[in-house]
């Protein structure tokens, strides 16, 4: 394939490419953020998330000539992402809200939700995962499934770091019963 050779350019600079019509550094983007992509999609919106991922390709193939240059890739492509989503979740099931006690403390260590988050094959995770708000379930999606820090979360989500880690903090505390439930 011609974006083979596109390899080891950073993405900013596949992206100008892909701004100037170029349509195998736009291939190369795809074979570098396509799975991590699709599997975001797939914890946020599993009945839509091939559909919801070929809609953010298309969008910013259609927007390269105006984004490119504006900033780093990676966050704007699961911004985008991230936008979909919440837009199918919202025509789907209406807006979800989330009361939390802050008084909380974490009963899962991140190894061991690590562990499970591994096998994401796994159908009892992948059940516990789906019973989670939208919001919960992307701060998983984005910490644990496609590793990112906190920091880049933010720039993503649009939310502050803190507000994020409890999230996470939230989420983890959710899935433990949901998850030692299914395993007896």
């Amino acid at each position: 394939m011609a974006h083979e050779s596109l390899g080891t350019e950073p993405d900013e600079v596949l992206y100008a490419m892909v701004g100037r019509g170029r349509f195998d550094a736009f291939e190369a983007l795809v074979a570098r953020h396509g799975r991590s992509l699709l599997g975001y999609c797939r914890k946020m919106v599993a009945d839509a998330d091939e559909e919801v991922s070929q809609e953010t390709w298309l969008s910013l193939w259609k927007a390269a000539p105006s984004l490119a240059g504006k900033g780093p890739f990676r966050p704007l492509l699961y911004t985008s992402a991230r936008r979909r989503c919440l837009n199918h979740i919202r025509g789907v099931r209406g807006k979800e809200t989330v009361a939390i006690d802050p008084e909380e403390r974490d009963p899962v260590s991140s190894p061991q939700l690590r562990l499970l988050l591994d096998a994401q094959s796994d159908k009892i995770v992948a059940a516990a995962l789906a019973k989670l708000s939208p919001e919960k379930r992307e701060a998983i999606a984005l910490r644990f499934v496609d590793d990112l820090s906190y920091e880049e979360m933010a720039e993503i989500v649009g939310e502050n770091v803190s507000t994020l880690r409890s999230r996470v903090y939230f989420a983890l505390k959710d899935l433990r019963p949901m998850i030692a439930r299914r395993l007896g």
